[in-house]
């Protein structure tokens, strides 16, 4: 069994320490600056708390409390040869150091409480200069009965005019006595790397990645590459990018959704990292929501007019919601890319004329004029040819929509009748209106994008007079077929609610999975 180790007993006084917060060059000064030695000696007696003041002659300072702490200690005297402390320049532990070992230490007091100053000092105010105050010390404060009797007070009816109210201070200012345990810490995803310059720097691993992308609106000018200088990408960037170049070689302009088809998942996590890096974005006009190849000018050329985008909602917000757990599920074996519309299935919102595969809609195609130079509304084609081709994409949507064949006679006798008028229209040269009064596309946020300014000004009067009008329009629409859009003061384009998907925020999470 071990033994218990020996007990010593301390010869010693006991006595009690007080912390004082602040460089005590005199001990008398600071002993006056806690109330004396009697205020001490009261205060060790009753347990009562010490008041700091660095003013004592000021009655109205606002002291310092202390608390008492029951802490025992060992007050340890040291003896040390004085050329050490010297050589230390009162440094206590260089000069224990330096006298290796030549020095002897015993117990001085056995410390049975300490008496702390923990608490901030309140805000102070002098009270030197004030006339009411020293009226007050001389008469009320001196005890005197014959000056209270003849102490008076200025009389104030109002305090129009006053310039000094003389107002005595509160007793406190501050209520919180102790700081804040705030325990700052750096964040855990701040790391400080090298700069490559022999320096340091620091990095945040969490935050979003800025993308230099390029989004482009109708009457803008076209760019020749990325706005800013990118850094080389790298892995699964460079892979991707590579992917990219070659595609964007074959056909210039591809969808969102073209683009995530033809990708692996691994190439979808960093599409928006790579896109940057190849193609701009068309945010309004004949191309919204089209990724196109640095440098080529859809309006250059009517070659391009094939690759124009339209936008399509055959669903209202509730029948999204439900169809969209199940959309592109269940397409049975053999049926084309959800990007391609064959008038047999449905697609995604956003198709390229270029991958319509419909005889009727491939007869117009193929037989049209196109326009001297695009517009805003209709891009290359005439309004009767496009609104043709729009009126004839939702009639067979709606069919599909509602489980009826395209070659029902009722959706035939639909097809055929829209075909007799543009004939007719184009016969006489008239305009074939879109039977919703076709409204045009508005400007869309490219998913993968960082959010854009759009402040509106690149607009014509009269394309901003058309935006007025399809905004009202749009909002007596609602969920009917066509396309549909929300604004808000032509500032910030809102988000195009799409078959099946939820736009841009429903995107960056498939990319993200």
């Amino acid at each position: 069994m071990p033994s218990l180790a020996p007990v010593h007993i301390l010869d010693v006084p006991r006595a009690v320490a007080i912390e004082f917060p602040a460089n005590v060059q005199n001990i008398d000064k600071a002993v006056d600056l806690v109330g004396g030695p009697e205020r001490i000696a009261k205060s060790i007696e009753l347990e009562q708390p010490l008041e700091l003041r660095f003013r004592p002659q000021d009655s109205l300072e606002h002291p310092v409390n202390s608390r008492q702490s029951k802490q025992q200690g060992i007050l340890l005297k040291i003896d040390i040869s004085k050329r050490h402390l010297d050589a230390a320049n009162g440094d206590i532990q260089r000069a224990l150091e330096l006298a290796n070992g030549d020095y002897s230490c015993s117990p001085s007091h056995i410390i049975g409480s300490t008496i702390r100053f923990r608490e901030m000092s309140d805000y102070q105010y002098s009270t030197e200069n004030s006339s009411f105050v020293s009226k007050a010390k001389k008469s009320i404060g001196s005890g005197d009965l014959e000056a209270i009797k003849q102490l008076q007070f200025e009389a104030h009816n109002s305090t129009s005019g006053v310039q000094n109210l003389d107002l005595i201070p509160p007793p406190r200012f501050s209520h919180i006595p102790f700081p804040f345990a705030y325990a700052y810490k750096q964040n855990p995803a701040v790391l400080v790397v090298d700069d490559g310059s022999g320096g340091s720097k620091m990095i945040n691993t969490s935050a979003a990645q800025r993308l230099d992308s390029v989004i482009i609106s109708w009457n803008d000018p076209i760019p020749s590459g990325p706005k800013n200088k990118l850094d080389p990408p790298t892995g699964a960037v460079e892979k991707c990018v590579e992917k990219l170049k070659k595609a964007f070689d074959e056909r210039p302009f591809y969808t969102r959704h073209a683009l995530q088809l033809m990708l692996t998942e691994e190439d979808r996590k960093v599409l928006k990292f790579s896109l940057p890096h190849v193609v701009y974005f068309y945010r309004s006009g004949p191309y919204r929501g089209a990724y196109v190849r640095y440098g080529v000018d859809p309006k250059s050329s009517s070659e391009y007019a094939k690759y124009q985008t339209e936008y399509f909602r055959p669903f209202s917000k509730e029948e999204e919601i439900k169809y969209k757990q199940t959309f592109g599920t269940n397409r049975e074996p053999g049926a084309p890319p959800m990007t391609v519309f064959d008038g047999l299935h449905l697609t995604y919102p956003s198709i390229q004329l270029v991958d319509v595969t419909d005889p009727q809609i491939l007869h117009i195609l193929n037989e049209v004029s196109y326009r001297d130079e695009p517009t805003f509304n209709d891009g290359w084609y005439h309004s009767r040819d496009i609104g043709a081709i729009r009126r004839i994409v939702r009639i067979k949507l709606n069919a599909i929509k509602e489980g009826k064949q395209p070659i029902d006679k009722e959706v035939l006798d639909e097809v055929q009748l829209v075909l007799e008028e543009r004939k007719h229209a184009e016969q006489a040269g008239e305009h074939v209106p879109d039977e919703e009064e076709h409204q045009a596309p508005q400007e869309e946020s490219d998913p993968d994008y960082e959010e854009a300014d759009i402040d509106g000004d690149h607009l014509s009067k009269a394309e901003k007079n058309l935006l007025n009008r399809f905004q009202s329009q749009g909002d007596e629409l609602g969920g009917l077929f066509g396309y549909v859009r929300q604004q808000d003061e032509n500032a910030q384009i809102g988000e195009y609610s799409m078959l099946g998907e939820e736009s841009s925020e429903d995107d960056d999470d498939d990319d993200d999975e």
